[in-house]
């Protein structure tokens, strides 16, 4: 399996930030991004770097390796409502399957599936008070 596009990712996303003059990276909660708190008339902006390798010793010799960057942008419409839009770029996206016909490898990259959604919170909870509000609502 080819890995020359495997150390550029990181590389590139740390010179992104340097010559944008970042001083500092924030980071949102590693959880799902639906959890991303936007309030009303704000924008927010998340990028995250996913790279997996995966392989399996079985019969057709799998070997899957993934290096994307996920872009999402929220938008507070109201307290309650925000919406969502995620572009994923693939730098690189590669197979490599034993088949009874031999070895075969795919590999692409470029932009993904671009996914809309929104949230709307029906009912919050703050801690161990309640105010008559403890659920998240995605759609």
């Amino acid at each position: 399996m080819r890995n020359n596009n495997q150390s550029i990712g990181l590389p590139l996303l740390v010179g992104a930030l340097v010559l944008t003059g970042v001083p500092s990276a924030q980071a949102a909660p590693n959880t799902f991004n639906t959890a991303l708190p936007v309030p009303q008339g704000e924008t927010i902006w998340r990028e995250q770097l996913v790279s997996r390798e995966r392989s399996d010793g079985g019969p057709l010799d799998r070997e899957v390796s993934v290096q994307a960057l996920g872009s999402v942008l929220g938008y507070g419409i109201t307290s309650k409502l925000a919406v969502f839009g995620v572009v994923p770029y693939f730098f690189n996206k590669e197979l490599d399957v034993t088949t009874p016909m031999g070895r075969i490898e795919r590999d692409t990259g470029g932009i993904g599936d671009v996914s809309l959604f929104g949230r709307y919170r029906g009912l919050k909870s703050n801690g161990t008070k309640t105010y008559g509000k403890d659920a998240l609502i995605a759609v």
